[in-house]
């Protein structure tokens, strides 16, 4: 399962749910997040008054990094402009490469994000 940052965020401040639905869901299988997520979680950090490398290092102790590629950044070029057409006007293009990575490796990707509404991959938790 791929986890999009708004997850991943909410495991880092502690969030009581998303942590007991994680360690549910990591006996079943490993947890994935894209490259490019590490930028977010880098700035997220700064934002917070948070260290960045502590950020990116428990990120990747949580889950394993996939690296863009062009087949990625070209699925992800279409996704966005299918979820702006669809009305989602906030849905960028580093979502589009977050739900691509995941469609990449055939994964489901974990979401707190209702941009990512319409995506077959996607799970959204409220």
């Amino acid at each position: 399962m791929l986890l999009d940052t708004s997850i991943i965020v909410d495991l880092l401040k502690g969030d009581e749910r998303i942590v007991g639905l994680l360690k549910k869901e990591a006996q079943k299988e490993p947890f994935f997040l894209s490259l490019i997520q590490l930028g977010e979680l880098a700035d997220w950090a700064l934002a917070n008054g948070l260290d960045p490398l502590d950020v990116i290092d428990t990120a990747k102790k949580a889950a394993s990094a996939i690296d863009l590629t062009e087949e990625i950044c070209f699925s992800a070029s279409r996704t966005k402009r299918k979820q702006r057409k669809s009305g989602k006007n906030k849905f960028s293009l580093i979502d589009g490469i977050i739900a691509a990575t995941a469609a990449s490796i055939d994964q489901k990707l974990l979401t707190r994000d209702r941009d990512f509404d319409g995506l077959e991959n996607a799970i959204i938790i409220e």
